[in-house]
């Protein structure tokens, strides 16, 4: 009988901590998937929800966040040793001149935080700039990229609320 305490307090124990380390994954996992501001894992947070790649950086990523707009903007500076032609390549990202403009940049929501990019200014004027846009289940996303300098814009805007 005490054999047969022993063995249920250990299978006791083991599955509380396999659940205990269960959640705090799964919470974790959903913070990062479903997360918009820019308090923590601002990177993985980006690749989970657009299913881009971010490549190694030169510098932390900027990154801004519109609470009422459920939109976030972030600036990333790619490091130099990142191919740029493969990056570009492996994202499907497309020659801003070779393609019409995707239509929701017009979008009045994604108007409004277009300032938020550094330089509004040379936004599809100067050559060597790539878009990519697609929407998921949740979200509308948009990078725009100047293969020259490294910069990568990208702003992802809630679309549906869970």
């Amino acid at each position: 009988m005490k054999r047969r305490n022993i063995i249920l307090t250990i299978v006791a124990v083991i599955a509380g901590f396999v659940l205990l380390f269960g959640g705090a994954f799964y919470a974790l996992m959903y913070r990062i998937s479903h997360g918009l501001d820019c308090e923590a894992f601002t990177i993985d947070n980006v690749e989970v929800r657009t299913q881009t790649d971010i490549p190694d950086l030169a510098e932390d990523p900027v990154c801004t966040y519109n609470e009422e707009h459920k939109a976030k903007s972030n600036l990333f500076l790619i490091d130099k040793s990142v191919d740029m032609e493969r990056y570009i390549t492996r994202n499907h990202f497309t020659l801003i001149g070779a393609t019409p403009v995707p239509q929701f940049i017009y979008r009045k929501d994604f108007n409004k935080h277009i300032s938020k990019h550094p330089h509004p200014e040379q936004l599809f004027t100067k050559s060597g700039q790539y878009i990519g846009e697609e929407s998921g289940n949740m979200d509308t996303w948009l990078y725009i990229l100047d293969s020259a300098s490294g910069e990568m814009w990208m702003e992802v805007l809630r679309t549906k609320h869970h």
